[in-house]
């Protein structure tokens, strides 16, 4: 490994160290405003796996809708919780633990490189993670992957390098497109401890998932995946921004990473090619109207795109002559502050502003107000309603479903719903299309077609009627906003 370390400034990492500390005190603050609804779903189905034994996320069907290694840490620390605010205590305390060691092993390792302005790596991941909704879920876990993934396979430890890889691919089932290009990168000495460790860590979950659903990717991915039909819709919402720059930066990596002139320049190209193969088949294999655009999808992009700024900093540092070399260098690290400051701002304003969750005070309505017995069919935001309410969710989006869900809802949503006891329904109260259904609003009724999630087909039609027995507005200071309402199932 290079060892020649390059335009690094210790006042400047001070300042974005304390930017880091910034954000992670708004987490710390107000965890919830972090944490997408996708998030819920692990500690629903780890408290389910800790206290049932079964991977279950509405205690009826079974489900594999997660990524394997992050839900089986929040199994293993539901087991030891006391209850579920001691698990979201835990969880939140491991991933609180993971984010400043994530950024000091990726300092580390790029200093090592010689990646010029290491700084921008670390405020890249500051940005898209650390500030952003990534909190509890597999995201945090799969920076840290990535991170020591490359500290390790640049010493050229290509063992350690495979057991890692295994965790990396359990932890995030996509990152297997950068986990292909450390291999093709790997020498040939190397590839076959890498592959044989990567192997062993990998496969009992593979040949395991595939025996116990007859399946080789999770329902969650399947659902959202048109592979090998490309599909050409909605490239950008697919995408969204922060995958759009991601994928321009992974380009930007393998680009001046080519030449692998040294370690810099590998890590580069693999999270390059990593970034931009990923980036490519969401675009051309992911369903339309699917949530693919949040920002810790695209961390090895991220990665990429971080180290590859500091290059092409190097380069716009070159076209002018004129600017002393300190200058320049002192440019780009306030620059790299600059961001940092946005990022912690960010965090703080969002949690000054913040109200309480009118998802959470909806669902602990629910708690309070619905029998034990009710069972819910929710059309958005089932985690939180779950988690919160103590109550039987069903997912209808299938993400947390079990394989044959679709399946099951084919002789008609009225026939899955009696079979399964559903007794009220969570819809939105807005136009609204998604591959599980289709809303239209008429004089404040909502009207909903219920699809089946995998093909879109059509599987049943009700229009709600009358006053809802709450709607998300009841919890709201701003009285126009009302997405969703609770309505007995007709």
């Amino acid at each position: 490994m290079s060892a020649t370390p390059t335009h690094s400034s210790g006042p400047a990492l001070a300042a974005v160290a304390l930017c880091v500390a910034t954000a992670l005190g708004a987490v710390i603050a107000d965890p919830g405003l972090f944490m997408v609804d996708d998030a819920w779903f692990y500690l629903q189905i780890g408290h389910e796996l800790a206290t049932t034994g079964r991977s279950t996320f509405d205690g009826l069907h079974t489900t594999d809708g997660y990524h394997p290694l992050w839900l089986g840490l929040v199994a293993v620390l539901a087991s030891v919780a006391p209850g579920k605010d001691g698990l979201f205590a835990l969880a939140l305390g491991v991933q609180l633990a993971l984010a400043p060691l994530t950024l000091l092993l990726l300092h580390r390792t790029a200093r090592r490189a010689a990646v010029p302005f290491p700084e921008l790596a670390l405020v890249a991941l500051l940005l898209t993670q650390i500030a952003d909704r990534a909190w509890m879920t597999e995201g945090p876990l799969t920076a840290f992957l990535h991170v020591a993934l490359l500290a390790v396979w640049l010493e050229a430890r290509f063992a350690l390098a495979g057991a890692l890889a295994g965790l990396l691919f359990l932890c995030r089932l996509d990152t297997v497109f950068f986990l292909g290009a450390v291999v093709a990168l790997t020498p040939a000495r190397g590839r076959l401890p890498l592959l044989a460790a990567a192997t062993a860590v990998a496969s009992p979950w593979v040949a395991g998932h595939l025996v116990w659903t007859g399946h080789l990717v999770p329902v969650s991915g399947a659902l959202k995946s048109t592979f090998p039909v490309p599909d050409l819709s909605d490239l950008v919402a697919k995408i969204g921004w922060t995958g759009i720059l991601a994928v321009a930066g992974s380009v930007c990596a393998v680009v001046l990473g080519r030449r692998r002139r040294d370690d810099g320049e590998r890590a580069m190209l693999a999270l390059g090619l990593g970034g931009l193969v990923h980036g490519l088949y969401v675009g051309l294999f992911t369903g339309s109207l699917w949530s693919t655009f949040v920002a810790y999808y695209w961390i090895t992009g991220v990665l990429a795109t971080g180290l590859a700024l500091g290059h092409l900093a190097v380069r716009y540092l070159a076209l002018l002559p004129s600017l002393p070399p300190q200058r320049g260098r002192q440019l780009v690290l306030a620059v790299a502050v600059f961001f940092a400051g946005v990022a912690a701002a960010r965090s703080v304003r969002s949690v000054a502003l913040h109200e309480p969750d009118p998802m959470e005070s909806l669902a602990r309505w629910v708690h309070r107000e619905l029998p034990p017995e009710a069972r819910i069919l929710a059309l958005d935001a089932p985690g939180r309603l779950a988690w919160f309410s103590g109550r039987t969710v069903f997912a209808m989006d299938g993400l947390t479903q079990s394989h044959g869900f679709s399946d099951d809802l084919r002789p008609g949503i009225d026939a899955w719903a009696a079979a399964n006891g559903v007794t009220h329904v969570l819809t939105y109260a807005v136009p609204f299309d998604a591959p599980w259904c289709a809303i239209r609003v008429q004089d404040g009724e909502p009207t909903v077609t219920f699809r089946a999630p995998d093909t879109r087909e059509a599987v049943g039609e009700h229009t709600f009627t009358g006053a809802p027995l709450v709607r998300l507005a009841d919890f709201e200071t701003n009285p126009e906003v009302n997405w969703a309402s609770l309505y007995p199932w007709p």
